[in-house]
């Protein structure tokens, strides 16, 4: 198992525009780049690729979904999310994780929220 450990960059990582069922597109990084990006540590291969962001149920091969309690990471374990930013107590044998202290509050940092006026 690699273990990276990756310091702050002064940058938010992802824009996107959201697709269909939550998903968000847009962008190309590995997991040590967002794990870079949120002073997460990266447990797995920190060159995997990810092309995008969505909830554990509507994840697709190259996504970054997120899991704050066992139930949530569970889903995310059998989703075809290609990686977990997950809090710091949680690992896997099948996926990379990303690990901060709340995932919560990274996720919300990797996908910023954009308020549309109308």
């Amino acid at each position: 198992m690699q273990v990276e450990v990756c310091g702050p960059t002064p940058s938010l990582i992802f824009g996107g525009i959201p697709e269909s069922a939550g998903r968000v597109r847009k962008m190309f990084f590995t997991a040590a780049d967002i794990a870079r990006q949120i002073q997460g540590e990266v447990l797995g291969d920190g060159s995997v690729p990810l092309t995008g962001v969505a909830p554990a149920d509507h994840a697709q091969r190259g996504d970054l979904t997120y899991a704050e309690n066992e139930d949530y990471f569970a889903r995310a374990e059998q989703s075809a999310a290609s990686a977990i930013l997950a809090d710091r107590n949680f690992t896997s044998a099948q996926k990379v994780v990303i690990r901060v202290p709340n995932a919560r509050v990274a996720f919300a940092r990797v996908v910023p929220i954009e308020r549309t006026s109308t």
